[in-house]
């Protein structure tokens, strides 16, 4: 809850598309106690092609092996 005149700072976090490329989000904020102090933001980003990381590249090979044994 914050109050009129005050501020606050969270942290909002969703997945990102799959595809790379730009994408926008919209969030709205919503006041349950006055009129007029709703507020709406139009958010554009560039996703970017995912990093594998060596880890995961391990893991796969690690499955791929697995299932070579059976």
């Amino acid at each position: 809850r914050v109050l009129v005149g005050r501020r606050a700072a969270v942290d909002v976090e969703f997945a990102a598309p799959e595809v790379a490329g730009q994408a926008g989000v919209k969030i709205f904020v919503m006041c349950d106690s006055y009129l007029g102090c709703d507020q709406e933001f139009d958010l554009v980003f560039d996703v970017l092609e995912a990093e594998s990381s060596e880890s995961e590249d391990d893991d796969d090979d690690e499955d791929d092996n697995a299932m070579d044994q059976d």
